[in-house]
């Protein structure tokens, strides 16, 4: 659940990578202040019947970490009690990413969904521009890779940051931007669509000028080839996602803000 999360951020949220690959990864005035908390329930629907099907929170913290100054981004995800006869999910990321170009150094996934239980480490060494990976998979193997990497690559929890410190300024309707990502220790670069400007109804009929970004997702487990995602970021200093819809093999997802 959490790592189909990230994912729709990540590809929302990303209007300013057109200035990030001209620029650098260089984030000075990212500040996510100390203790920010953000909270979302996720919403599943078949025909005629929406259920919420449980819910995900995002944390960043300001600390110190291998004696560098860090973010400590972290994030839980847990299904409703009464749909876990169907479905169980209890799932946890972690990174801690340098202050400034907000560089992941060790990323961490632990994740039981179903009666699939995983535990994901990854070092990142820039210096040398590669990746040291853990993959241990209690169902069926463990893994260990090395995978060369360049700069503005990142994990899909730092990634979700990282686009809250974009400059949107530079965009046009229709622009296609890629990001590049490290996830189930595969490297790849999804793009995203910027589709402008829009005012939405939240939270019992609240109206927030937003962003709206879309993407078209390859064929995988949750989707058919060829299915559109859209997202919708507060249009302010904080580019806080607030709504995200997406399309899946059998029904539909919505992903909403509750509290912040």
């Amino acid at each position: 659940m959490l790592r189909f999360l990230f994912l729709l951020i990540v590809v929302f949220c990303s209007k300013g990578l057109v200035a990030q690959e001209k620029l650098g990864c260089d984030y000075p005035k990212a500040d996510f202040g100390n203790h920010e908390y953000l909270k979302y329930k996720v919403s599943y629907n078949f025909g005629f019947i929406w259920i919420d099907a449980g819910n995900v929170d995002f944390k960043a913290d300001r600390v110190t970490y291998k004696g560098k100054d860090v973010y400590h981004f972290l994030s839980t995800g847990i299904s409703e009690k009464k749909w876990e006869w169907i479905y169980k999910v209890r799932d946890t990321f972690q990174v801690y990413s340098k202050v400034g170009s907000l560089e992941p150094i060790d990323f961490e996934r632990t994740t039981l969904e179903g009666s699939v239980y995983n535990k994901d480490r990854y070092h990142f060494d820039f210096e040398r521009n590669i990746v040291h990976a853990n993959l241990n998979d209690f169902n069926r193997d463990f893994k260990t890779l090395s995978l060369p990497i360049s700069e503005c690559t990142f994990d899909i929890l730092t990634a979700t940051y990282v686009t809250r410190a974009m400059d949107f300024s530079k965009s046009w309707v229709g622009d296609t931007i890629p990001l590049k990502l490290i996830h189930d220790g595969r490297l790849f670069t999804m793009p995203i669509v910027f589709r402008g400007n829009e005012t939405i109804q939240i939270n019992d009929n609240e109206s927030v000028k937003c962003i709206k970004f879309s993407a078209i997702i390859d064929k995988g487990t949750m989707f058919r080839s060829g299915e559109k995602i859209t997202v919708w970021v507060t249009d302010d200093q904080f580019k806080v996602p607030v709504l995200i819809e997406a399309k899946i093999v059998v029904g539909s997802i919505k992903v909403y803000l509750t509290g912040r």
